[in-house]
C-alpha cells in the first residue's frame, strides 16, 4: 500500500518536471536568404504538372469540379394581386413577362430567337378596333409565352394549347380595364370571395361607390347559382336594365376573368331573364340601336309620366322612380307638356282610383292610362314597351 502511494507521487512529480521543460520547434525545411537576412515572404514551391494539364492532386481518372461560372438574370419583377413573384424581360420599355428568372429577356428581344417564332408570336396579338388595357395585353403575352410553367391561376393540368382559342381578340371584353366598375345584387359568401380575389388580381377595376348602380357602373354582377343565365329581378337589375351600357353578367364572368388571368367577353355571361321575363342585352353602340325607350327620335308617339303611387315593388322610391323614367327617355308630365299619351302610375289599390282620376279631369291630353307601376318597370328591364290595357286599372 505505502509502496503503491511512493510510486504514485514520483510520477507525477515527472510529469511536472516535463511540462517545465522547454519546447523547441523543428527547423523550417527551407529557408530562402537575402543576403544575411531571411526573407519574410513564404518559400516558392512548383507543382508537378501531368500531361493531362492538371497537378499533383488531381486523379488521371476524373477531375476535381471547378467552381461554376454565375450566370447573368433579370433584374425586374413584381408581385401578383395573388402573391406570386412574376419576372419581366430585362430590357427596361418592355412589359412582357418571362417564365423564369433565368430567362433574362422575352422572344421578342432575346437574340437566340428566329424570325419565324417572332412572326407567329406577332400573329398572335389582338389587332382590332377594341381598346385593350396594359394588364389585358401583358396577360395576353404572360400566356402565349409561359409554355414550360403555367400559372397555377390559369389551369394546372390544362394544356397550353388549349388556351389560345380562348384568348383570341374576339374573346376580350369589349371595354378598356382602366373604364370598368362593377356593382353587385344578391351575390352568395363564396361569389364575394370571388370579388375580393378578382379585384386583387386585376387592381384597375373599381368598385361603384356604395355599390350603388349609377351612370359610371359598366358591369352589374348577379347571382344565377339556381339556375344558369337566370336571376330574380332586383331594384338593381332595374336600374341597371334602364342604363343599356351596363353588362348584367353573371358572377361566374370574374371566375373565368380570373382563371385566365384576362378581361374576357361579357356576352355569354349575360342574364338573360327571370322566371318569366326576358331581359334586355347590353348595347355598346348606340348608333345603329335605338337608344331610348320612351320618346325616341324615330317614335310617333309622345309619352308623359305621373307618379300617384308611393312606391315600385316595395323598394323603388318617388325619386327613384322619377330617375327610372328620365333614363327611359320620357319626362314628367306639366302644363306644358306637349304629349300624346299621358301614363298615370298608380299603387294596385283600386280603391283611390276615382280619388286619382279627378286629378286629371281638366287637363288637355286626350289619352290618359291609369297603370300599375309593373308596366313601366317591364319595359324598362325587356326594352319594349309593353300592352298597356294589360297594366291598366278600370
Amino acid at each position: 500500500m505505502l509502496k503503491h502511494e511512493i510510486e504514485t507521487v514520483n510520477g507525477n512529480q515527472n510529469e511536472k518536471n516535463r511540462g517545465n521543460q522547454k519546447r523547441h520547434t523543428a527547423p523550417p525545411l527551407s529557408l530562402e536568404k537575402t543576403g544575411n537576412f531571411l526573407s519574410p515572404l513564404p518559400p516558392k514551391t512548383t507543382t508537378p504538372i501531368n500531361q493531362n494539364n492538371t497537378n499533383g492532386n488531381h486523379s488521371d481518372e476524373y477531375e476535381s469540379p471547378e467552381k461554376t461560372q454565375t450566370l447573368p438574370v433579370t433584374n425586374r419583377s413584381y408581385r401578383d394581386g395573388s402573391g406570386k413573384i412574376r419576372f419581366l424581360c430585362g430590357q427596361p420599355s418592355c412589359t412582357r413577362q418571362v417564365p423564369r428568372k433565368a430567362q433574362i429577356f422575352c422572344k421578342r428581344h432575346d437574340p437566340n430567337t428566329s424570325t419565324n417564332e417572332l412572326e407567329h408570336e406577332e400573329k398572335l396579338i389582338p389587332k382590332n378596333d377594341t381598346v385593350h388595357s396594359k394588364q389585358s395585353i401583358a396577360a395576353f403575352y404572360f400566356v402565349h409565352s409561359n409554355t414550360d410553367n403555367p400559372p397555377e391561376s390559369i389551369i394546372k393540368k390544362r394544356k397550353y394549347e388549349a388556351l389560345l382559342p380562348l384568348l383570341k381578340s374576339s374573346n376580350l371584353s369589349l371595354i378598356s380595364a382602366d373604364k370598368i366598375v362593377i356593382s353587385t345584387t344578391s351575390l352568395l359568401a363564396h361569389q364575394w370571395t370571388n370579388v375580393v380575389t378578382f379585384l386583387r388580381q386585376f387592381p384597375q377595376v373599381a368598385l361603384a361607390t356604395n355599390l350603388n348602380v349609377n351612370n359610371s357602373t359598366t358591369h352589374l354582377l348577379i347571382d344565377d347559382s339556381e339556375k344558369n343565365l337566370h336571376c330574380t329581378i332586383t331594384k338593381k337589375i332595374v336600374q341597371a336594365a334602364a342604363r343599356r351600357h351596363i353588362f348584367m353578367v353573371s358572377s361566374r364572368w370574374i371566375n373565368e376573368c380570373i382563371r385566365l388571368n384576362a378581361f374576357v367577353d361579357e356576352r355569354p355571361f349575360e342574364i338573360t331573364s327571370d322566371s318569366h321575363t326576358t331581359l334586355r342585352l347590353s348595347v355598346q353602340d348606340f348608333q345603329s340601336k335605338k337608344k331610348c325607350l320612351f320618346n325616341d327620335p324615330s317614335s310617333t308617339t309622345k309619352y308623359g309620366f305621373t307618379i300617384e303611387c308611393r312606391q315600385c315593388q316595395g323598394s323603388i322610391n318617388r325619386n327613384e322612380i322619377i330617375e327610372l323614367i328620365e333614363l327611359t327617355g320620357a319626362k314628367l308630365y306639366n302644363n306644358d307638356s306637349a304629349i300624346d299619351t299621358l301614363i298615370v302610375l298608380c299603387d294596385t289599390n283600386e280603391k283611390n282610383l276615382n280619388k286619382i282620376k279627378e286629378k286629371y279631369l281638366h287637363i288637355t291630353v286626350s289619352n290618359i292610362k291609369y297603370v300599375i307601376s309593373d308596366f313601366l318597370l317591364k319595359s324598362i328591364i325587356k326594352f319594349e314597351i309593353q300592352e298597356i290595357d294589360k297594366y291598366a286599372l278600370h
